[in-house]
C-alpha cells in the first residue's frame, strides 16, 4: 500500500514541492526585479546549486555526512575535492557578501549632477571612479576564477 502512495505522491512532490528543474536564487546581492546580464545569472545560479546541494542534499544523503566529515576524513578518495568545495561554498556565503562595494565611495568633490561631470574639472572625483572601475575588475576576475574552480570539482556534487 505504501508503495502505491509513494508512486502517486513522488511526481506530484517533484513537481509541487522540491522542483529539481528549477534554481531559485536566494541571495542578498540578486534581486527579483532588476535585470542582469547572462554571466551574472551564470555566476549566481552555479552558486546557487552549490548552496543548495551544500544545506539542503547532504543531509538527505542516507549516511548523512557533513561537508566537514567529508573534508576531514582521511580515507575519502576526493578529501581535495571537498576541501575545495568546502572553501567555494565559504567564499560564497560568507567572504563575497562581505566585500565593499566598488561604487560606494567618498569623495571629497562631487559634481552637482552627473551631465556636470567632467574629468577636467573634477580630478578627485574621477580619480575616485578609475579606482572603482579597477576593484570591479578585480571583483569580476575573483568571480570568473571561482566559477572556474567550481566547474572542475562539479564530479563530486552528487548523492
Amino acid at each position: 500500500m505504501f508503495k502505491l502512495f509513494y508512486r502517486w505522491t513522488y511526481p506530484l512532490r517533484m513537481f509541487l514541492i522540491d522542483r529539481p528543474w528549477m534554481v531559485v536564487i536566494r541571495h542578498p546581492e540578486f534581486s527579483k526585479f532588476q535585470w542582469y546580464d547572462r554571466d551574472t545569472r551564470l555566476l549566481f545560479c552555479s552558486f546557487q546549486i552549490l548552496e543548495d546541494y551544500v544545506d539542503r542534499e547532504l543531509h538527505k544523503c542516507p549516511f548523512h555526512f557533513t561537508l566537514e566529515e567529508k573534508v576531514n576524513n582521511s580515507e575519502n578518495p576526493n578529501r581535495e575535492a571537498w576541501k575545495e568545495v568546502l572553501e567555494l561554498y565559504i567564499w560564497w556565503t560568507k567572504k563575497r557578501p562581505a566585500r565593499k562595494d566598488p561604487w560606494q565611495f567618498e569623495c571629497s568633490e562631487r559634481p552637482s549632477s552627473f551631465l556636470d561631470w567632467q574629468s577636467e574639472k573634477y580630478p578627485e572625483y574621477s580619480k575616485c571612479l578609475h579606482e572603482a572601475g579597477e576593484m570591479e575588475d578585480q571583483y569580476y576576475q575573483e568571480d570568473t576564477e571561482m566559477l572556474i574552480r567550481l566547474a572542475k570539482v562539479r564530479g563530486v556534487l552528487w548523492t
